[in-house]
């Protein structure tokens, strides 16, 4: 939903496939971002969704599935059911998660 994301058509568009964006969903994920409180996160959080909601820059025909495998005999730190700290899929390098991932890992 952020102007920062949109790629102009003809360039692949992996994180904003839609090319939507808005004045206000931008002032919402600063504000999101720079939030400690994960109340005041709930809130920002609901507002986006309401205005995605509300606009349809997109229609989900479900929910976007992740996959990602690994294993954990000599490294561990990858993302799990108890510590899902990030996405641990290695197909979302726009959004930075994979750095996330990769600066986590520990050998065993």
């Amino acid at each position: 939903m952020s102007s920062a994301t949109i790629k102009p058509l003809g360039q692949p568009s992996a994180g904003n496939w839609h090319r939507y964006s808005s004045p206000e969903a931008d002032r919402a994920l600063e504000a999101f971002e720079a939030a400690a409180d994960p109340a005041e996160q709930r809130r920002l959080a609901s507002r986006l969704q309401r205005l995605f909601a509300a606009e349809a820059p997109a229609i989900p025909l479900y929910p976007n599935p992740s996959w990602a495998e690994f294993n954990t005999s000599r490294i561990t730190g990858f993302p799990t059911a108890a510590d899902p700290y990030c996405d641990p899929s290695p197909n979302k390098m726009e959004r930075g998660e994979i750095l996330l991932v990769l600066t986590s890992l520990r050998p065993r």
